[in-house]
C-alpha cells in the first residue's frame, strides 16, 4: 500500500488559489482599463476671481440694422415676396385662420360632451354644420349622437350609437359614442 506524502495536497491547492488570483487579478486590470477610457472627466468649478477688474472693456459701438417694421400676422407670403422682403416662415393664410375656427368649434363640443350638456351639444353642432366644413369623418353626426344618448337614454339611441360605431371606422368620434352610448 503506497501512502501519499502529506505535502503534495497543499501543492495543488496553493496553485489553484493561485490560478484563481491571478484571474481575478486580470478581470480587475482589464475592468479598470475599459472604465478608465470611457469616463468622462468631471468638469471643474470655475474658480472665483478675487480681483475685481479695474474699469469694464468699452463696448464697440454696432452698426444699426435697417428698421423693418414686423409683418403683420395676417399678410400672405406671396404679397411679403411680392414687396421684395422674404416670405413668412409660417404665415397666417386664411386656411389657417379656418382650421383653427373648426378646431375651436370642436374643442367647444368636446367640452358641452364632457360636462354631458346635450343642449348646448347641439346648439354647438348646428354651428359647425352652418361653417360647412369638411367633416370626411362625421364629427356632426357623431355628436349628435351623443347628445341623444345623454338627453334621451335608450334603446332607439342605442341602436343609433351602434350603427355609428359599426360604420364608420375611421371617426374621432367613435371612442366617444361608445363611452357615451355603448357602455
Amino acid at each position: 500500500m503506497s501512502v501519499a506524502p502529506l505535502n503534495e495536497a497543499p501543492k495543488k491547492t496553493n496553485s489553484r488559489l493561485l490560478l484563481v488570483g491571478a484571474a481575478l487579478l486580470l478581470a480587475a486590470l482589464g475592468w479598470w482599463l475599459l472604465l478608465g477610457q470611457d469616463r468622462v472627466p468631471e468638469p471643474r468649478r470655475a474658480e472665483a476671481v478675487t480681483e475685481a477688474p479695474d474699469e469694464p472693456a468699452p463696448l464697440e459701438p454696432k452698426a444699426a440694422a435697417p428698421a423693418r417694421p414686423p409683418a403683420p400676422s395676417t399678410t400672405l407670403a406671396a404679397e411679403e415676396a411680392s414687396e421684395g422682403g422674404p416670405p413668412h416662415s409660417h404665415p397666417i393664410t386664411p386656411a389657417h385662420l379656418r382650421i383653427q375656427l373648426e378646431n375651436q368649434y370642436i374643442g367647444a363640443m368636446n367640452d358641452a360632451m364632457d360636462l354631458k350638456d346635450a343642449t348646448k351639444l347641439r346648439e354647438l353642432v348646428g354651428h359647425y354644420r352652418e361653417q360647412g366644413f369638411e367633416d370626411v369623418d362625421k364629427r356632426a353626426d357623431g355628436y349628435e349622437i351623443v347628445a341623444n344618448c345623454i338627453e334621451h337614454p335608450g334603446a332607439a339611441s342605442r341602436a343609433a350609437a351602434q350603427s355609428f360605431w359599426d360604420n364608420q371606422r375611421g371617426s374621432n368620434l367613435r371612442r366617444y359614442v361608445h363611452r357615451h352610448c355603448l357602455e
